[in-house]
């Protein structure tokens, strides 16, 4: 229960300290160890900015390496998940778009396990723009394989 708490007030905090560097509008982080390095990463969505992740240097600094590892997605991201779609032992990264009229399709990354993603997004079918406003990875059909959950929502016009 302490652990859940203190990563729910560290996503706090992020939210907050991202804020305050400028970020139009932080809608969502996760803290996750997508380089398996064992140091705990961050990903912040954003609306009217590209996402960003920070890479933990492992001595309580983060660099910003979203251009190299290619994950900035600009399409109003309101939710982030991660999980293994593919088995391979890399967190892949799934950014669900959509909670503004018009925006992007959602996006999927697989991780190359070497710090970069590559958009997978056309060639497993996994876009949509249905004003999406959370995912999940699950094996909802106990095949062994992360299937990705996505709830959408409505906007008042």
């Amino acid at each position: 229960m302490l652990q859940k708490l203190s990563l729910s007030i560290a996503l706090l905090l992020t939210t907050a300290w991202l804020a305050s560097m400028g970020f139009a509008q932080t809608t969502f982080t996760d803290v996750t160890d997508y380089d398996n390095d064992g140091d705990l990463d961050i990903y912040a969505a954003t609306w009217g900015a590209a996402n960003v992740l920070y890479k933990n240097n492992g001595d309580g600094t983060f660099t910003d390496v979203t251009k190299e590892a290619g994950v900035g997605d600009s399409g109003a991201t309101d939710n982030v998940a991660f999980g293994d779609y593919d088995n391979d032992g890399y967190l892949d990264i799934y950014a669900v778009n959509g909670a503004m009229a018009g925006s992007q399709p959602n996006v999927l990354y697989r991780n190359n396990g070497d710090g970069t993603f590559t958009d997978v997004t056309k060639e497993t079918g996994a876009g949509g723009n249905e004003l999406g406003v959370g995912g999940a990875f699950g094996d909802y059909d106990n095949d062994g394989y992360l299937d990705i959950y996505v709830s959408n929502g409505c906007c008042l016009q």
